[in-house]
């Protein structure tokens, strides 16, 4: 790590710290993740304290393990304190015309720079997300993503207020990216499409008839356009768990293939198997959440989407067949037009999750000859979204 001062257009001296990559393979341009802070870039700690943290050297209170994690990417990472707090000099005014542009004058002479291929990223939490946001509206040719973490939200309606309900939900539409209001949730006129899960041929159908039988990612050829997908997708997997304790960990991933072959994410969801079997009924065996919970947060639930407690004594071991269900993130997304839908659906997530008992072998049998499992997908019908 070095870190150096950078003048900006209007004389202010901006303080930053560069962290490169040391791997010797990495030698290339890389890209860069800029993050710009009002919480001080790092701090270095006076002697003997110094050698207690970071193996002596500078680090940041907040992001020191995300920078190693970037830099094990292969990312350059460069933090900046913005104008007015940490080493920078200026002063902070609102609203954030200086801050703004002092963010184009950084990335600037990150493109500058050899080690740089003019790719840059934005990150940061808090404060720093907004900023990363202020950035983004320069549309600075060099930014090519932007990953904001917790920024601000509307304090009277989260905070000062949560409990007041203004009958109307507010939510972002991917695929189109505009914002659409309800007056519900799922919104009026949304109806679920179920497409059930063939084993043998690994196709996502919409006629149960077509259901070729089998243990077994599905694919669906949609007869028609999906439209709009707006709410929480339902999982309905026939689950066999062969070793004890009988459990299984479900990985789905909901992704959409376009007529260019591009693969684009819509939705995921994650549910231990034992603790969302479906009695005979079709109702949830596991325990529904506490009255207490429901009267003191804000809610707005889809009555379709079963809700699981995950306590222990609410377990149920699955190692026979076994109907189990449960929702994915809630979604709202258009679908472009003549896109075949995806189900990804795995045991483990290595590169994203860490395996509960690396020990443990398992095996999950999905089984549709005397069962079918299927994606319920909230679909909006009229009006067009």
């Amino acid at each position: 790590m070095t870190s150096q001062y950078i003048t900006t257009t209007d004389g202010t001296r901006i303080a930053i710290d560069l962290y490169l990559p040391t791997d010797s393979t990495c030698a290339s341009p890389r890209a860069c993740i800029l993050t710009q802070t009002r919480y001080f870039r790092s701090i270095s700690l006076r002697w003997p304290w110094r050698l207690l943290a970071n193996q002596g050297r500078p680090f940041s209170f907040l992001h020191t393990r995300y920078y190693e994690g970037m830099l094990g990417a292969g990312y350059a990472v460069v933090a900046m304190d913005i104008r007015g707090t940490g080493a920078s000099f200026g002063t902070v005014l609102h609203p954030h015309v200086l801050e703004r542009q002092d963010s184009v004058d950084v990335i600037d002479w990150i493109t500058r720079q050899p080690w740089s291929n003019g790719r840059v990223g934005l990150w940061g939490m808090s404060y720093e997300a907004t900023a990363a946001y202020l950035t983004v509206s320069t549309h600075h040719p060099a930014i090519k993503a932007c990953v904001p973490m917790y920024m601000f939200y509307d304090m009277y309606n989260d905070i000062a207020s949560p409990a007041t309900f203004t009958g109307a939900i507010e939510y972002f539409t991917l695929g189109d990216n505009t914002w659409r209001v309800a007056t519900s949730w799922p919104p009026p006129h949304t109806t679920r499409r179920d497409f059930f899960l063939s084993m043998n041929d690994r196709a996502l159908v919409t006629d149960v008839r077509a259901i070729q039988p089998g243990s077994c990612t599905w694919n669906v050829e949609c007869q028609r356009d999906l439209g709009g997908i707006v709410g929480t997708p339902i999982l309905t997997l026939w689950l066999a768990s062969a070793a004890a304790p009988h459990s299984g960990d479900v990985f789905v991933y909901v992704t959409l293939v376009t007529q260019d072959s591009d693969v684009v994410y819509v939705t995921e969801g994650q549910c231990r198997a034992a603790h969302a079997p479906q009695d005979g009924a079709g109702g949830s065996m596991s325990r529904q959440s506490s009255p207490t919970y429901l009267d003191l947060v804000p809610h707005n639930p889809d009555p379709d989407v079963p809700r699981h407690s995950f306590y222990e004594r609410d377990r149920r071991p699955i190692p026979a067949c076994t109907k189990v269900t449960f929702g994915l993130l809630p979604i709202a997304f258009q679908a472009p037009r003549k896109a075949r839908l995806q189900v990804r659906i795995c045991g483990h997530d290595a590169k994203h999750f860490t395996q509960v008992d690396p020990t443990r072998t398992m095996e999950l049998t999905a089984d549709a000859t005397a069962c079918v499992s299927s994606l319920s997908l909230p679909i909006l019908e009229a009006p067009p979204l």
